[in-house]
């Protein structure tokens, strides 16, 4: 039985398998990072890879410092500005044949979808042309109709978390993959850390050397709640008489920088939040923070988590979605009530007045990364692929 099942693993290896990643190639997060990843994976694996952008931009640049080859084919016809849903229909059926020439010149043996717009244009092409398709499901499902839809021409699911797999249970009842995503090692010198710490605290933004910096890490978006980090860093300053500034890495996409500038002038004098945009390096900033909050509701896992544990940033976060997979509270991070600004601040006036609590939480959160390692990450992939190979036509 062990020798059948070892030779049904290694199939994978027998048989010349070709994966397409398309990606969009406007934007690079912690998804993409686990994809790349992924893709570095299978490459030392026999895997043959071809990754397909839609455009340059930030996503090639990390292609290209990672040494990994991909083109660029221009297949998205979807406006990024809101249209009647008859022109966007339109717009999605003119995607689909782009996609469909480029499936048939690829000839791919699966395809992997790893974000909403790729899995709205590539699902139906690839089922039309019979390509075994990989949905890589990576936040928490918010189905609507067309999701309904395409979801059925999914041959099978990667899920990064618990918590996204439940949110599929009443969508789909094919097979589904809970493939945590994984974390590269990350080694910085000291003296980096150092100058960026000195950037933030004095030099660059002229906040108080002894402040507490507080991190937040993601584009501003309703699910991250970058008014409630806002929130806190005002009720840390002036409730809880915590000096503090805080500091966000990450685009405003949905209009925030101004609601946050209202929330910091509450007080006198106003508290400090510093905007650093996107940034492709975004570790060494992480890691020139004190701690790392994370108020996001029903994020689908919680990658900035990981990357501030590797850096022994203890974190703080709402105890909702993926973060309560991957913190044990008070051992490798607090978890607080979503959206409850004072329990927040508590939770954080406690992680600076108790250094042996800070000292426990940043040993436990190096025993954490170890577990989301890319090679196991990997295996489990190419176990998932084993399966599409080898089923039934």
């Amino acid at each position: 039985m062990i020798g059948k099942r070892w030779r049904c693993l290694n199939r994978l290896a027998s048989v010349p398998v070709k994966v397409v990643f398309p990606f969009i190639g406007d934007s690079v997060g912690g998804s993409h990072k686990s994809a790349l990843l992924l893709i570095e994976d299978l490459a030392q694996h026999d895997v043959e890879i071809e990754v397909i952008l839609n455009q340059t931009g930030p996503l090639s640049r990390e292609l290209k410092k990672r040494n990994i080859a991909y083109s660029v084919s221009n297949y998205l016809a979807l406006s990024k500005y809101k249209e009647t849903s008859t022109l966007s229909r339109w717009r999605i059926f003119l995607s689909m044949l782009k996609v469909t020439k480029i499936i048939r010149r690829a000839r791919p043996t699966i395809v992997h979808l790893n974000d909403a717009r790729v899995q709205l244009t590539w699902t139906f092409p690839a089922f039309v042309l019979a390509i075994p398709c990989v949905w890589h499901q990576r936040t928490i499902l918010s189905p609507s109709r067309l999701t309904h839809l395409l979801m059925r021409f999914v041959t099978n699911f990667i899920c990064i978390s618990i918590a996204v797999d439940q949110s599929m249970t009443n969508v789909t009842k094919k097979e589904r993959h809970v493939i945590f995503n994984p974390i590269q090692k990350i080694r910085l010198e000291q003296d980096v850390v150092a100058k960026r710490r000195n950037e933030l605290a004095s030099g660059m933004f002229q906040s108080s050397e002894d402040a507490c910096l507080i991190g937040f890490v993601g584009n501003m978006r309703a699910v991250k709640r970058p008014e409630v980090f806002a929130r806190v860093i005002v009720d840390l300053n002036s409730r809880l008489g915590v000096r503090c500034s805080g500091v966000i890495i990450g685009e405003d996409r949905e209009g925030y920088i101004e609601e946050i500038a209202r929330i910091t002038r509450s007080i006198e004098p106003p508290a400090e939040i510093h905007f650093l945009g996107f940034q492709e390096d975004p570790e060494q900033f992480i890691a020139a923070c004190d701690i790392l909050m994370a108020p996001a509701v029903g994020e689908g896992f919680g990658r900035a988590l990981l990357e501030a544990m590797m850096l022994d940033v203890p974190v703080v976060a709402a105890d909702s979605g993926g973060h309560k997979e991957i913190i044990d509270n008070e051992q490798n991070g607090l978890l607080v009530r979503p959206d409850d600004v004072e329990q927040f601040s508590q939770a954080i006036e406690k992680l600076i007045s108790t250094p042996g609590l800070r000292a426990n939480m940043i040993s436990g959160g190096r025993k954490t990364v170890a577990r989301y390692s890319a090679e196991s990450h990997g295996r489990l992939v190419r176990k998932v692929y084993t399966s599409v190979v080898n089923a039934p036509q």
